[in-house]
């Protein structure tokens, strides 16, 4: 139900947000990319419209014909040539940082693909005939939108020939989120985490699934929040528990546990939770969904999306502006 806290009514957007997968294919289905062998892909984007890219990366791993590459900054990365393909994607179509690696690969003459609600992405891919996929603009949050970024950009992989066909799976795991009713055990985790730090544990292969967890945290919830992820957080970040007492901050750790995690790393999280409880902190672990490989990443990620939401009406804020970021964005256009 609604907040009257919740101005902008991202409960509504959340509850919608099986509906994106199906929505996201039927616009894939009319983009063309050209189907050649590719040294890599690149997908270029900031905060929410790289997500997709750390997703497919989590979901097909070895399944992944070519190197997926993830580019958060002005410049290609020095991966690029000739024979790469770029995503450029920018929810909002304005993402300074995806539109000047948009010119850049116009320059190089490297194969491109826009993914877009609008903006001066939009109007750039339909001048140089770039291929588009033109997502709706729903007026939510980029963070909102996975569903249409993660499908797109894998639809138009999957054209060319760069990934398996997973049609079948990503509607088996749209039809399984709608039915998710996780809502009260949502609240309840919410109010645990009221006033304290959160860190994220997970996998090394769910590690991203952590971290978009993380980035959830921080901007519906406006809270600091980390991630890190097993084993290699036990070999430094476990010498830190030593002192959570004598730091006197409130301390909650978050272990996402899947049924397919390596044994070992498994026993790793009990003992590692035995440690934080000695220590003086407090551990939540939560069981990712069982299911086909992506109804366990969405179905993890859409209950942290609730928790983090609940956690924002915890906090008496609004969950979706994220006001501090567009402030520094206007002092950047100074």
């Amino acid at each position: 139900m609604k907040s009257l806290i919740d101005k902008s009514n991202m409960y509504k957007v959340l509850r919608d947000f099986p509906s994106q997968f199906g929505k996201a294919l039927e616009i894939a289905e009319g983009v063309k990319v050209p189907k050649k062998k590719y040294s890599n892909v690149i997908v270029a984007g900031m905060g929410g419209s790289s997500m997709p890219a750390a997703i497919i990366e989590t979901y097909l791993g070895k399944n992944l014909k070519t190197p997926i590459l993830i580019c958060q900054n002005y410049n290609l990365p020095k991966a690029a040539d000739s024979k790469s393909l770029v995503f450029a994607s920018s929810f909002s179509g304005n993402t300074e940082e995806t539109l000047s690696v948009y010119k850049e690969c116009r320059r190089k003459k490297i194969q491109m693909v826009g993914i877009t609600t609008g903006g001066e992405l939009a109007k750039l891919c339909q001048k140089d005939k770039t291929p588009l996929i033109l997502i709706p603009n729903e007026g939510i949050q980029p963070r909102c939108g996975t569903g249409y970024m993660f499908t797109g950009i894998l639809a138009a992989m999957t054209g060319a020939g760069l990934a398996p066909n997973k049609t079948a799976e990503i509607k088996a795991a749209a039809s399984a989120l709608s039915k998710m009713n996780f809502e009260e055990e949502a609240r309840k985790i919410a109010s645990q985490l009221l006033g304290k730090l959160i860190v994220v544990y997970a996998s090394e292969k769910n590690k991203e699934i952590a971290r978009i967890c993380k980035i959830k945290f921080n901007e519906n919830s406006k809270v600091m929040a980390f991630y890190n992820y097993f084993p290699e957080l036990n070999h430094n970040e476990t010498a830190g528990f030593t002192n959570f007492r004598k730091e006197n901050i409130p301390t909650v750790i978050i272990i996402l546990r899947s049924k397919s995690d390596h044994p070992r790393i498994l026993k790793r999280m009990d003992i590692t939770a035995e440690i934080i409880r000695e220590k003086g902190g407090e551990v939540l672990n939560i069981a990712m969904p069982e299911g086909n490989p992506l109804t366990q990443i969405f179905g993890t990620l859409y209950f942290g999306d609730f928790v983090s939401y609940y956690l924002a009406l915890e906090y008496n804020t609004d969950p979706s502006p994220v006001e501090v970021v567009e402030y520094l964005k206007k002092r950047l256009k100074e």
